[in-house]
C-alpha cells in the first residue's frame, strides 16, 4: 500500500510538514476523488515497477478518476494463463473495473511479462475515446520499442502518461461525454487489443537517418523550430542531425525516442506552430505560446553554423504537473531572460 503523503510529496514536490497542506492543483487530485482507488488497481506480481514509478502511475490514476471519471487498472500478473483475453475480460469483471466511475469508464493495461504480450482492455465507454486503432499504436510504437530494450517499467510508465494524454486531448477536443450515472453489470465487451511484444532483446539504433534527410543548423530559431516539427513528422530518430546543440546530440543518442512519442509532441506543435513567439538575446532564444501550458517552451542557441535546438537545457528547466501543464523546475540558467 503506498503512502499518500509520501505520493503527494513526490510526485507533486510539495512538503508537508506538521499537518495537511494541499497546493491548489493538488486538491483537484486528492479532494476531488471522493471515492478512492482499490488497492488492487496496481497490481505487480512480476515485480518490474520501482517504487518510484509506482507512484507516479498511482497518480496518473488518481488524476485519471477525479478529473476525467476514468478508473485505470494495471496490472502484471506472475502467471497469467495462455488465453490473454479471455483473462483479461474475466479480471476487468472481477475487479468491477469502471464501477468507480459514472458509468462503465474503465480501462485495465494487463502486461504478460513471460509471454511477452500486452493486453489494454477497454470499458463500453470508452471505447470511442480509446479506439482499437489508438491501443494498437501506443503497444507497437510505445510499449514494444521500450520492451526490445529491457525496460519494461519504463514503457509501462511511458504507456499511462499517453493513455492520460489521450483522455485529456478528448476532454479537449470535446470528444469525451461523461453521462449520468447509471447502473453498470458489464464493465467490458471485449473490447481493446493485444501486441507481442518481444522483452529485453537489442535495441536496433539508428546509424544513418532513417528518413535519408539531412537537418543543419538553421538560420533562425524559427527556421529550427520548422525542422524539428518535420523530424518528429518523419518519425526519424536519429540523434546526430546538426539541427540539434552537441550537448542535445549526447542526449539522444543515450536514451529511446518511440515513434508514438514523436507522433503526440508533432500532434501537439503542429496545431500551435504559427502561434509560437521568440524572445532573443544574444545568441540564445526561447520559444513560446502565450496562454498555452500544454506546450512546453523550446531552447535555441547560436553556434558557429547556426541555430540549434537545446533540448538539454529544456530537459533540465522544464517540467510537468499531473494535467500535463509546464513549468520551470529549476532556475533557467541563461535563459532566464526569457521568463522575467
Amino acid at each position: 500500500m503506498l503512502d499518500l503523503r509520501r505520493l503527494i510529496e513526490r510526485v507533486f514536490r510539495v512538503r508537508i510538514r506538521g499537518g495537511w497542506f494541499l497546493a491548489p492543483a493538488l486538491l483537484i487530485v486528492v479532494a476531488g476523488c471522493s471515492r478512492p482507488l482499490a488497492g488492487d488497481r496496481l497490481n505487480d506480481e512480476a515485480a518490474v515497477l520501482l517504487p518510484a514509478a509506482e507512484e507516479r502511475i498511482a497518480a496518473f490514476q488518481l488524476s485519471l478518476l477525479s478529473e476525467y471519471d476514468v478508473e485505470l487498472a494495471v496490472d502484471i500478473p506472475k502467471d497469467p494463463p495462455p488465453d490473454l483475453e479471455a483473462y483479461a475480460h474475466r479480471l476487468m469483471q472481477k475487479k468491477r473495473v469502471g464501477s468507480l466511475t459514472g458509468a462503465a469508464r474503465g480501462v485495465l493495461l494487463l502486461i504478460d511479462v513471460n509471454g511477452e504480450v500486452v493486453r489494454l482492455e477497454v470499458g463500453t465507454d470508452l471505447e470511442h475515446v480509446l479506439p482499437d486503432a489508438f491501443v494498437s499504436r501506443i503497444e507497437r510504437n510505445q510499449m514494444a520499442p521500450f520492451f526490445r530494450e529491457g525496460r519494461v517499467g519504463d514503457g509501462i510508465e511511458a504507456t499511462v502518461e499517453l493513455i492520460v494524454a489521450q483522455v485529456a486531448e478528448a476532454v479537449a477536443g470535446s470528444e469525451y461525454v461523461v453521462e449520468d450515472e447509471k447502473e453498470v453489470s458489464d464493465f467490458s465487451t471485449g473490447g481493446g487489443a493485444r501486441a507481442r511484444t518481444p522483452i529485453g532483446l537489442p535495441q536496433d539504433r539508428p546509424t544513418p537517418p532513417a528518413s535519408g534527410r539531412e537537418f543543419p543548423a538553421g538560420s533562425s530559431p524559427a527556421d529550427v523550430m520548422a525542422s524539428y516539427v518535420e523530424i518528429l513528422g518523419l518519425r526519424d530518430g536519429y540523434p546526430y542531425f546538426r539541427v540539434y546543440t552537441p550537448a542535445t546530440r549526447a542526449f539522444l543518442a543515450s536514451r529511446l525516442v518511440t515513434p508514438a512519442q514523436q507522433d503526440n509532441e508533432h500532434r501537439r506543435l503542429m496545431a500551435v506552430l504559427d502561434r509560437f513567439g521568440y524572445v532573443v538575446k544574444d545568441s540564445l532564444a526561447v520559444a513560446r505560446v502565450e496562454g498555452e501550458r500544454n506546450v512546453p517552451p523550446y531552447f535555441f542557441r547560436r553556434g558557429r553554423t547556426g541555430w540549434m535546438l537545446d533540448l538539454v537545457a529544456q530537459s533540465n528547466s522544464i517540467r510537468f504537473d499531473h494535467q500535463n501543464r509546464w513549468f520551470v523546475a529549476e532556475s533557467p540558467g541563461e535563459y532566464a531572460f526569457a521568463f522575467r
